[in-house]
């Protein structure tokens, strides 16, 4: 199978404001993949920027994927990276050294989801006696531990016997006589609708000896519902931009992104043109040969479709705001979302 390469940025660090600009991309923490299905080879980096001009500076939340990597490559040799995870794909192939499972089988095999609670005192539902749930994690499990006034005992760091399984299915872990620790599990969830409701999971039971979390629902206020719809229109505003749109260039139609990435691209293209120049340019789901001329129009057509999404969040946001009930936020959502 061909290799296959693969961008993920973790983590941006911003400056909340500098030179009158806000949110500036400081570093990037990525991560970079090469697979040939089977085996993989990446590298985790930290890439950091230099400040922006005002011409070139792109609002925090107009970023895309391709404008990040695009940065990324400007300070990192892709050819040196592409070499790089290339080699690490080859030795997790052929490793020199292979961790294997012993020769026998375990009574109980978890995957490594299961989940922990620590109780105080047999006190399941007072917050100050539990810790968790969590993952097993021998660090946070002491330091819980150590935080609830239990100094004289902590679990150790090789938890082999217990990611195995070896860990009681049904009883407590037993640490002294203040101190246990339960594998957790959950009641079944309740129906609920999150855009006006939220989930928790207060209410723990021990008599089986597991801890059972019981779901509680309780209503979002008002502002919440807002602050979650203003969200919502955000995100359909971006999938918009993201959809591809139709335009007519030249007498045929064709389709384009809308977002300010596409925008900037074809821009900066155009201006680095002369009037006979042209270039090949991807679309949607096409390419076509681009004269500066092309682009331009592409350009403005972009920054149009762009301002009317814009327009239709504000119009919408507006309409949020206005609300004063829930009932009215609810009627608003469906006639605007056609639920």
């Amino acid at each position: 199978m061909a290799i296959e390469y693969k961008w993920e940025i973790l983590s941006l660090y911003t400056a909340p404001s500098e030179d009158g600009l806000s949110n500036v991309v400081k570093k990037i923490n990525w991560r970079f993949q090469a697979t040939d299905g089977q085996h993989y080879g990446d590298s985790y980096e930290v890439t950091e920027l230099s400040a922006p001009s005002a011409d070139g500076y792109i609002a925090y939340d107009d970023l895309t994927e391709e404008t990040i990597v695009g940065w990324i490559k400007a300070n990192r040799d892709y050819d040196d990276l592409v070499a790089l995870v290339n080699q690490r794909l080859q030795s997790n192939k052929t490793p020199s050294i292979v961790e294997k499972n012993p020769p026998w089988e375990y009574p109980i095999q978890v995957d490594g989801t299961e989940e922990y609670l620590v109780v105080i005192d047999d006190q399941p539902n007072d917050l100050d006696k539990i810790w968790g749930p969590l993952l097993w994690d021998s660090f946070k499990i002491n330091k819980g531990l150590v935080e609830r006034g239990i100094e004289d005992v902590s679990v150790p760091d090789d938890m082999t016997v217990f990611r195995k399984g070896l860990f009681p299915v049904d009883e407590p872990l037993v640490l002294n006589d203040r101190a246990k620790i339960y594998r957790v599990g959950y009641s079944a969830q309740p129906e609920y609708d999150e855009k006006y409701q939220t989930k928790s999971n207060l209410s723990w039971v021990t008599d089986t000896g597991r801890a059972v979390g019981t779901y509680f629902l309780s209503d979002k206020t008002v502002d919440e519902i807002k602050t979650s719809f203003k969200e919502i229109a955000q995100q359909e505003r971006n999938r918009k931009m993201f959809a591809g749109t139709e335009m007519e260039l030249n007498g045929e139609t064709v389709s384009t992104y809308t977002d300010s990435g596409t925008y900037l691209l074809a821009l900066n293209k155009a201006n680095s043109m002369s009037d006979s120049d042209t270039v090949k340019w991807k679309l949607v789901n096409s390419w076509i040969v681009a004269s500066k001329e092309d682009l331009v129009a592409i350009a403005n057509f972009i920054d149009s479709k762009m301002q009317e999404y814009y327009d239709e969040e504000y119009a919408y946001v507006q309409q949020i705001d206005a609300c004063t009930t829930v009932e009215e936020l609810k009627t608003l959502y469906n006639s605007v979302m056609g639920e």
